[in-house]
């Protein structure tokens, strides 16, 4: 899965690089770090548009509503909140597919190591990653977000959906809990436009 305006992204800072010839200077540093934010950003955005369109495959408008202002406030993107706060809520079998293609992988290597960056450029402290290693990381922890099956499952009627291990049927009252465990806050979303191209 390609987010266009990453690639774009990185194209304009690869051309601006070779154009200047500012690579090794303070200036390929300055756009690492803007390349790091942005991608991060564009991570996130996209996980919530995966999760987004999941629900409304479930065919409740109300439950889309629900669910679509819920994962506003998910922000970590760290491996294991991917697997357990969001796809181990939905299933374990959305878990342990993830898991089966993703765990101990260099895509899971690379993934990490660009949010682990991130969350050290957040809290004020140096980089560990050049612009090429940022790039080529980007490119191979692609499978990451290829690994989620959120958005390729079948529609499913109200009686089947799933949602924090209480299934819904036609005679219940749905109460929806999500616990503060979640991960989920109320701090503002990260900005980006991920339109997506396969």
């Amino acid at each position: 899965m390609k987010l266009i305006n990453v690639e774009n992204t990185i194209k304009l800072c690869k051309e601006h690089l070779d154009i200047t010839g500012a690579k090794g200077t303070e200036i390929e540093s300055i756009l690492t770090k803007y390349l790091l934010v942005y991608i991060c950003g564009a991570y996130e955005t996209e996980i919530k548009r995966m999760v987004a369109e999941r629900a409304a495959k479930a065919g409740d408008k109300e439950l889309e509503s629900f669910i679509r202002i819920t994962i506003k406030t998910f922000r970590s993107l760290r491996i294991e909140d991917i697997r357990g706060s969001l796809l181990g809520r939905f299933s374990d079998g959305y878990r342990s597919t993830f898991d089966s293609k993703i765990l101990g992988t260099e895509a899971a290597t690379r993934f990490s190591n660009i949010i682990l960056n991130r969350h050290s450029l957040a809290h004020g402290r140096e980089i560990n990653i050049t612009f090429d290693e940022l790039v080529e990381s980007y490119y191979k922890a692609e499978e990451v977000l290829n690994a989620n099956e959120l958005p390729r499952r079948k529609q499913r009627g109200i009686k089947n959906f799933k949602f924090c291990h209480s299934a819904l049927d036609a005679e219940s009252n749905p109460v929806f809990w999500i616990p503060a465990s979640a991960g989920m806050t109320n701090s503002p979303q990260a900005a980006g436009n991920t339109t997506r191209r396969d």
